[in-house]
């Protein structure tokens, strides 16, 4: 039997075998041998859930597609799902440093080969010019809001892997259900402390809480993983 070794470490959950591996970390080396990507103390978090009963598309390191006026094709389709399916829409779009990154240039991205978004400055003065951008937020077209579309907040999140974005939802689209809310910490013992019989000159003492994720509405999520840095269309 051939030893199995380890291709590459991506940022997407797939991989394309091109050639031998240039790593010599066999398959049954220390750290390889065992799964560490959950922890069964743990209760399932907002990804899993969104991962299995929610949208979940892999892009596989694909890229945003700029569908023209600060639309984005992939973002329009998630949003489309959620409104035909559950007449629901997201409060927050959370994405990694990298997909935040390119999501803003796909949104400015135009074929005419200037921005989007064009503003005139005209007579500054002494006045300065700030580089940068950063969209704060999605508007999306599927509400039922009298004031029209509603804009969903764009943030980033500190602990996503690479290429991850996620679509948030925290408001009961259907408040005159018996459904108490989108989610909730169910606890069985809300923070305490427990000081410890003094045995050493070390002062021990610890912080803890009994708690559990319920998710009422797990389907009205959506993630999408493995997306790449933003490449322009070729034509």
């Amino acid at each position: 039997m051939e030893d199995l070794y380890l291709g590459a470490i991506t940022s997407c959950p797939n991989y394309t075998i091109t050639g031998a591996p240039t790593y010599n970390y066999s398959g049954n080396s220390a750290g390889l041998d065992s799964d560490y990507s959950f922890q069964l103390t743990d209760f399932d978090g907002l990804g899993t859930y969104a991962f299995t009963k929610g949208r979940c598309v892999d892009m596989n390191g694909g890229t945003f597609t700029p569908a023209g006026n600060g639309k984005v094709a992939e973002l329009e389709s998630d949003l489309l799902y959620l409104w035909e399916n559950y007449q629901a829409q997201p409060d927050g779009i959370w994405c990694s440093a990298d997909t935040r990154d390119a999501l803003d240039t796909a949104m400015i991205y135009s074929t005419t080969g200037t921005n989007s978004f064009i503003f005139t400055a005209a007579g500054l003065g002494d006045r300065q010019l700030t580089g940068g951008f950063a969209f704060t937020g999605y508007k999306t077209k599927y509400s039922i809001d009298p004031a029209g579309g509603a804009v969903i907040p764009i943030r980033l999140h500190p602990m996503f892997p690479p290429g991850t974005l996620y679509y948030d939802i925290n408001t009961n689209p259907y408040p005159h259900s018996r459904v108490p809310a989108v989610r909730q910490f169910l606890l069985q013992r809300d923070y305490y402390a427990i000081e410890w019989p003094v045995i050493t000159r070390q002062w021990t003492f610890g912080t803890y809480i009994h708690e559990v994720l319920a998710h009422y509405m797990p389907w009205i999520s959506a993630v999408r993983t493995g997306v790449g840095p933003f490449v322009k269309p070729s034509s």
